[in-house]
């Protein structure tokens, strides 16, 4: 099959080549949503509820980061449709204001309970290196 097809412009033929592959950015968007949803609720059973706004901001903020140098590694854009860069900046977007949900005082006691587990724990293995 040719990359160019008569009557259609390059970038369009490269769309649409790119869309029968399964590698829209779109499908992209939608894993990495249901996949954070997924993470969410996770969190809410497994985590404290401290700790489950700044789990899926850091996930979403991943996926963006990921999404980023895909769309840095194809160097293409296409203006007409939905682009790697979009889908980045979207989760972006959306990790940004995940993010500005945390309260302060939310880290402030997620933060003294690690710590207050590390200094435990090294008591703990203290004792039983001395017996």
């Amino acid at each position: 099959m040719a990359l160019s097809e008569p009557g259609k412009d390059r970038h369009t033929a490269w769309a649409d080549q790119h869309r029968l592959a399964g590698t829209d950015p779109r499908l992209g968007f939608a894993a990495a949503i249901l996949t954070c949803s997924v993470v969410w609720v996770a969190s809410t059973r497994a985590l404290p509820s401290d700790a489950v706004m700044p789990a899926v901001s850091t996930v979403l903020l991943g996926f963006a980061a990921l999404f980023g140098v895909i769309a840095w590694r194809r160097g293409r854009t296409d203006s007409a449709n939905v682009t790697y860069a979009d889908v980045a900046g979207a989760l972006t977007l959306i990790g940004i204001c995940a993010a500005a949900t945390i309260d302060p005082d939310q880290m402030v006691r997620l933060v003294q309970a690690g710590s207050a587990a590390d200094q435990s724990g090294n008591l703990s293995s203290q004792v039983s290196m001395k017996r």
